[in-house]
């Protein structure tokens, strides 16, 4: 795991979060007449990871892997947001290479919509932003503030259910108004509107951006926190109870778990990206709104990772102690690795492989939890 001291800049974490994520999922499409991403390399027919096998690098030798062609809306924005990072940070270490990264943002920029649901949007937002700081393009300018104004007309902003019930949050589209809930960029669109305040503090709109995130925080964060003795951020909000397991009763006709559903689909895991997305949010929202206590609630997003648990197990091999075996076929036990977390069951009880079954759900390693770690880590050790 790397260390990363109070100077390092924080676009680095956006590229560390991105990149390994992209690393182990994705692709770069080499064809330049479409100019997009490849969703996924040895995923497999079905999506399982079944495909995925070492290979000799040769193509059309018997070892070759599937390539799932896909081109999914969020690998785009991801992509575009990482590559206009690089073209900042190795400027001023390598211009040829930092060309080369900003013509690939742009390229994937200008090769797709800006549009799609709460999680597409977060990231294209980030990518105006972040094309816009490597270029100081007045196009980038404008449409990072359409797309910022965009995600704040989709949020929730009245007391759901009655004058107790939580709000800030936003729905997972504006064709779908569930709550939004995600196992990876739990908090990515409040980070995204503060982000667009902290880019363009001068622009008029700043301050709804401000003003959002919040309300994210003060009336959706803080109170699902405040609902665990650890302090930590729940998975999210249900309209009812759409499975039949056990969702917790909250005000109004929402209900909770604090774990994703073990019912309601195929995939569900650990959610310690969820939480160091969190971790980010409030770090960074402490310091650009001085709140102190914010900063105490990120440290309990990691903490809980780190051991502060009903387990007292560390997810992270080689940190704290009660580390459980890691499910990691090719390369065993990784020093700083992070697991995907604890798991709940049907009843929304923690869950944790602590035996050497080899649980993946519990036990994987995911590279998003090690990025939004260290991004959030880095805004920590230097605010």
């Amino acid at each position: 795991m790397l260390y990363c001291g109070p100077e390092t800049d924080l676009g680095f974490f956006l590229r560390l979060v991105i990149f390994i994520y992209m690393e182990e999922r994705q692709e770069c499409c080499r064809n330049q007449r479409n100019r997009r991403v490849w969703a996924d390399v040895a995923g497999g027919l079905n999506g399982d990871n079944s495909d995925n096998h070492w290979t000799d690098n040769i193509i059309g030798t018997s070892d070759d892997r599937y390539l799932n062609p896909a081109k999914h809306a969020l690998v785009q924005a991801m992509f575009t947001a990482m590559q206009s990072m690089y073209a900042r940070q190795f400027q001023p270490l390598d211009r040829v290479y930092s060309s080369r990264c900003l013509d690939a943002a742009t390229r994937c920029w200008n090769a797709n919509p800006h549009a799609g649901a709460t999680v597409e949007l977060g990231w294209w937002t980030l990518a105006a932003i972040e094309i816009h700081r490597a270029t100081g393009d007045k196009q980038a300018h404008s449409d990072a503030q359409q797309l910022a104004a965009a995600l704040v007309h989709l949020q929730q902003n009245r007391a759901a259910g009655n004058s107790n019930g939580v709000t800030g949050f936003w729905p997972i589209s504006a064709a779908n108004p569930e709550p939004y809930k995600h196992a990876v960029h739990g908090a990515l669109p409040a980070f995204a509107v503060l982000e667009a305040a902290r880019a363009f503090p001068d622009a008029e709109a700043a301050g709804n951006w401000r003003a959002s995130a919040r309300l994210y925080i003060e009336k959706y964060v803080l109170p699902m926190c405040s609902r665990s003795a650890y302090g930590f951020m729940p998975f999210g909000i249900y309209d009812g109870s759409p499975t039949p397991e056990r969702y917790r009763p909250m005000p109004g006709n929402f209900t909770y778990r604090f774990f994703m559903p073990v019912r309601k689909q195929f995939w569900w895991q650990g959610l310690n990206a969820h939480l160091a997305s969190h971790a980010l949010l409030l770090a960074t929202a402490a310091a650009e709104f001085n709140r102190p206590a914010w900063r105490a609630i990120a440290y309990r997003q990691l903490e809980w990772t780190f051991g502060a648990n009903p387990f007292g197990a560390s997810l992270a091999s080689g940190i704290g102690v009660r580390n459980p075996y890691p499910h990691s076929r090719y390369v065993g036990v990784i020093p700083g690795g992070i697991m995907n977390g604890i798991c709940g069951n049907a009843a929304d009880e923690p869950i944790l492989d602590t035996g050497f079954t080899g649980t993946w759900r519990t036990n994987e390693y995911w590279s998003p939890h090690v990025g939004y770690f260290e991004w959030a880590q880095a805004v920590l050790e230097s605010t």
